[in-house]
């Protein structure tokens, strides 16, 4: 079965791929008993008739897919995108190249407490019915880094639309509760009175939606200025049928070089195989970008003390943590609780910084050693992120405890005033009795 990668413009048929990067590579095969054309042009594709009934006819193909995800490995994986290069382009400098992931910002997907991920897709293979060779006479040094791993066999056209709510609730007691209207109203196997009944309940939160999408026609409704759940539902149960009326190139079908019975003929050095780092590489994205929001809120910390907000508290020394030291290897602050105070918080940052750089070099590593990926004898060569977190101090928001303490005391001079004039009323009843009791004799 042929892997797939999102399509772009610069992709043509036989060029070389690698899969775990996602970087176009030169060629290395050539259709059989053809010229070899460098550069053809993508087909220009023209409007027709949109389809009468709601079925999707010549041969495309509709899935429908609403879940709710926990991880941005799992966001990647379900539009086809290798953790490596997420990575790389998050840490590149500000306009380089992006991948189709990043329609969403990572800092919102993870401060959110709920994420629900919609795709339609719309797919029709084209497998060019071509038979392709190994070009004799490669240059063999480096193979992987010249060729790829894998090359171009044909494309999927169609269209693909994909969205991302994230929800950031005020009580997040109420998680359940909105994760069943969120798939009451939005979920593709919703009745109309599940709708109604989502409507009637408004979020508690804040919603931020996402979207992106590739078809060669407009989805959005003349008179839509904003997205919403409502209006999200509408355009994607109406997407099949805009997306076949103009469709596009969707994604590229890469067919592994080791399928070419020239390329298996010839004893090749330095040809890689990428099959087994999946899991590998998307535990790297995810420890990756949880140190990206450590970063974040250790600055955000910083400035709250800094404005005399918080206070930090130092933890005190972890045993377990102490025997992982010994273990491990160039771990920072010898894995030993940051001081309570802001160079602490520096130091913090500056090694959060340092494990986010470990994990693009192992990234290098696993690009050029695909083997290390399935090595469970070898010492993780970063710190995971929750051990991290484990270190920062802990804070105590100054506000909040001097409204509590004002609180407390008014509750204490209530209390205080109370007892008074209890003592009051009763030394004034001891007074009545005793003067009753003085009459009586």
């Amino acid at each position: 079965m042929a892997q797939i990668s999102p399509y772009n413009d610069s992709m043509r048929l036989g060029m070389g791929f690698n899969s775990f990067t996602q970087r176009l590579c030169n060629y290395a095969v050539r259709p059989v008993g053809a010229g070899f054309e460098a550069h053809p042009d993508p087909p220009q594709y023209k409007t027709s008739a949109v389809p009468h009934s709601g079925n999707i006819s010549n041969g495309y193909e509709v899935m429908w897919t609403a879940k709710f995800v926990n991880t941005m490995s799992e966001v990647a994986q379900s539009l086809n995108i290798s953790g490596a290069p997420q990575i790389r382009c998050d840490f590149a400098p500000p306009g380089g190249a992006k991948t189709s992931a990043s329609f969403n910002d990572t800092n919102t997907f993870a401060e959110s407490d709920i994420n629900y991920l919609i795709q339609v897709r719309v797919s029709h293979q084209r497998f060019n019915h071509t038979e392709f060779e190994f070009i004799p006479n490669l240059h063999q040094s480096e193979f992987t880094r010249l060729y790829g791993d894998s090359f171009i066999s044909g494309f999927v056209e169609g269209g693909e639309f994909n969205a991302l709510i994230s929800v950031k609730l005020r009580d997040r007691s109420d998680a359940d509760q909105v994760k069943q209207q969120l798939e009451a109203g939005i979920g593709f196997t919703a009745t109309a009175r599940d709708l109604d009944q989502s409507q009637s309940a408004p979020i508690d939160g804040e919603i931020t939606i996402a979207v992106s999408w590739k078809c060669g026609g407009d989805i959005l409704d003349g008179g839509m200025t904003e997205w919403t759940l409502n209006s999200l539902k509408a355009i994607v149960m109406e997407f099949p049928r805009k997306a076949t009326t103009c469709p596009m190139r969707i994604n590229a079908l890469l067919t592994k070089y080791t399928s070419l019975k020239g390329f298996r003929e010839k004893d090749i050095q330095g040809a890689l195989n990428y099959e087994n780092t999946g899991l590998y590489t998307a535990a790297l994205l995810d420890a990756y970008l949880d140190y990206k929001c450590i970063c974040r809120s250790i600055q955000q910390i910083s400035r709250k003390v800094e404005q005399g907000e918080f206070a930090l508290v130092a933890k005190e020394e972890m045993v377990e943590l102490a025997e992982l030291f010994t273990e491990a290897k160039e771990m920072p602050n010898g894995l030993s609780p940051y001081k309570g105070s802001i160079y602490g918080l520096v130091k913090a940052r500056k090694d959060c910084r340092i494990e986010m750089l470990k994990i693009i070099r192992e990234v290098d590593t696993v690009e050029e050693q695909p083997q290390v990926a399935c090595d469970l004898t070898r010492p993780q060569q970063y710190l995971d992120p929750a051990m991290f977190r484990m270190l920062l101090p802990t804070t105590q928001d100054l506000k909040k405890a001097r409204a509590a303490a004002a609180q407390e005391q008014l509750s204490c001079a209530d209390l205080t005033r109370k007892l008074e004039i209890s003592e009051r009323e009763r030394t004034a009843a001891e007074i009545s009795a005793l003067g009753l009791a003085n009459e009586l004799k």
